[in-house]
């Protein structure tokens, strides 16, 4: 499935770049899909999506933010507005008003922020929640996900329940 999968963790442990690999070729059951990634020490996103369904790329890479948007928007100012435009007025949405700034837009949506200078990563979903997504914390790392199976690499041990 489509969608955005990232992780914050520390910088310092040496497995984080062949998880984070292997995660993301767990995704790759579609070879059509785009893969979009960024990353730097301690952070990594990656938006994924149908090149028939997001003409243009949804990752947004500024000084300041990392911006990843995957979805369909509704809203009236959006309509039409794809790649670099949707995600600079979506960024300048949550420049202005936070979270809640990108809470009420109408569709089916992820939207992940990531503060480069204040190491904070804010995620926003339509407020259905229609876009399946997943999360797994770990002691100083927090790990996003579309599909459950791309967290499977940062686990130790899989265990399950009879």
């Amino acid at each position: 499935m489509p969608g955005i999968q990232c992780s914050v963790f520390d910088p310092a442990d040496p497995s984080a770049e062949s998880r984070w690999r292997h995660g993301m070729d767990m995704l790759r059951h579609h070879p059509e899909h785009i893969q979009e990634q960024y990353s730097e020490p301690g952070f990594r996103i990656a938006c994924v999506y149908h090149p028939e369904v997001c003409k243009k790329p949804r990752l947004l890479v500024t000084p300041h933010h990392v911006l990843a948007a995957y979805g369909t928007l509704h809203d009236d100012d959006l309509r039409g507005a794809d790649g670099e435009a949707l995600c600079q007025t979506l960024l300048e949405r949550f420049l202005q008003g936070g979270a809640a700034g990108l809470q009420h837009l109408n569709g089916r949506y992820d939207i992940a922020v990531w503060d480069r200078r204040s190491r904070v990563l804010q995620w926003v979903s339509d407020r259905f929640g229609a876009n399946r997504h997943y999360s797994l914390h770990q002691h100083r790392a927090l790990h996003l996900a579309c599909e459950v199976k791309s967290l499977v690499p940062w686990l130790d041990r899989i265990e399950v329940e009879r």
